[in-house]
């Protein structure tokens, strides 16, 4: 098949951002044990709740139930990694909440939002303890965890944020930035507010993935 005749160019775009930008709100703490609460905050945002039957909407809301089982084991983790950063957010996406099926999920991926600047990514090297495991909707072995500054995502402060594995992911803050209202899951702290004209970024996200496939066809 000639995937150059199928396949049209996609322009992957800049990003655009003015500096500096109020991304964060309300602190949610106390809503993993309220189902009800969760449901709401999904339904006025999420992009995958939005398109699920309603089978996977309480798959994913168990999930993200799950994490008031493993949140004290991140904390110990974020103060680890990053001892003088307090954090500020965390949260989940990827296969954990929205793999259909139990055989895609391989790891559960965690954003960190700390003081400060700061970025770091540890992928598939930190096992979640056995006990913890057993407490899971599934008992995923392995936690990656994707750490930012606040001050780089809020006031545009620059950090090499390029993301080697696998893909290759640039200027990963502004990925994070433009996707995180709608995909990304608070489990503790504040949550992500909607910023304004964010759509153009979010589609500069799509557009770059279309891109990334498209190169990998015409291989």
């Amino acid at each position: 098949m000639n995937h150059k005749n199928r396949l049209p160019k996609i322009n992957s775009g800049k990003y655009k951002y003015r500096f500096p930008l109020r991304v964060f709100g309300k602190k949610i703490n106390s809503r993993l044990h309220d189902a009800k609460k969760i449901e709401n905050i999904l339904k006025i945002k999420n992009i995958y709740y939005a398109i699920f039957d309603r089978t996977s909407k309480k798959r994913l809301i168990r999930h993200i139930q799950s994490f008031s089982y493993i949140n004290s084991y991140i904390m110990k983790l974020i103060k680890k990694e990053l001892p003088n950063n307090k954090p500020v957010t965390f949260y989940c996406y990827g296969s954990y909440l929205y793999g259909k099926n139990k055989s895609d999920i391989d790891d559960i991926d965690v954003g960190i939002m700390v003081k400060g600047s700061a970025f770091k990514y540890i992928i598939d090297k930190i096992t979640i303890p056995s006990e913890l495991r057993k407490r899971l909707p599934v008992p995923v072995k392995k936690l990656s965890l994707f750490i930012y500054g606040e001050d780089n995502m809020t006031k545009g402060i620059p950090i090499k944020d390029t993301i080697r594995a696998g893909l290759t992911h640039k200027e990963t803050v502004k990925r994070e930035l433009s996707v995180a209202y709608w995909r990304n899951c608070v489990v503790w702290g504040k949550d992500f507010v909607r910023i304004k004209g964010n759509e153009f970024n979010a589609l500069i996200v799509v557009g770059r993935m279309i891109s990334g496939c498209r190169k990998r066809l015409l291989k």
